[in-house]
């Protein structure tokens, strides 16, 4: 069964965290209407990068961001997964809690990284007394015999059909300002991945 958290006002939004993907978000609904992109995805024939992008928030990681390429040395020829070993990894640990009248959920999950090692992933998500912010902390810890380069690649994805010609994005990534949610080259422009904001200026610290 999902987790699920509601802001205060009954009924304004309600998000269902998904006990399979390392308590990512399985859906998102707002006013009842949940914006998340359900089946209506494509498909790379992996079940478990399948199973997380139908959901509204899921993460990429903690061991390896890019597409699949082989294990150096591995004598099965297997594959690093596309963007990492999390997604679709149920969590081993669940605490629901309300600290000073917040309600946050915090799970741990321990990854199988594709290179034989491990990964021990804590997530706590948290709402706001006032029910207007919704935060997440993470913390990624080596439990393994050897080292690694963690990373963490965050998506969010909303259902197209709720969006139309006027809809538009802003964000620190945007420096330009608001721009329409489709954009690129070709016959099926796409809103891609993103950093969350502008890296900083060469020579600036």
């Amino acid at each position: 069964m999902p987790i699920r958290i509601s802001s205060v006002d009954e009924g304004a939004f309600q998000i269902l965290l998904d006990r399979q993907s390392a308590l990512d978000i399985g859906a998102f609904a707002v006013d009842g209407a949940d914006i998340s992109p359900g089946i209506a995805i494509p498909s790379d024939g992996d079940p478990r990068i399948d199973h997380a992008l139908q959901g509204f928030f899921f993460t990429c990681g903690p061991d390896h961001i890019r597409h699949p390429e082989p294990i150096d040395g591995d004598p099965d020829g297997r594959l690093f997964p596309l963007h990492g070993s999390l997604c679709g990894t149920p969590v081993s640990r669940t605490e629901m809690a309300d600290t000073d009248d917040v309600p946050n959920c915090f799970a741990e999950t321990r990854v199988t990284l594709a290179d034989g090692g491990e990964a021990l992933f804590e997530r706590r998500w948290a709402i706001s007394g006032d029910a207007s912010e919704v935060t997440l902390f993470d913390r990624v810890t080596n439990i393994g015999q050897t080292a690694f380069a963690p990373m963490l690649m965050y998506h969010m994805n909303i259902g197209g059909w709720l969006c139309g010609a006027e809809t538009m994005i802003s964000g620190d990534m945007f420096p330009d300002g608001p721009r329409h949610w489709l954009f690129g080259e070709g016959r099926a422009p796409i809103s891609a991945c993103r950093l969350a904001r502008p890296p900083p200026m060469a020579g600036r610290k």
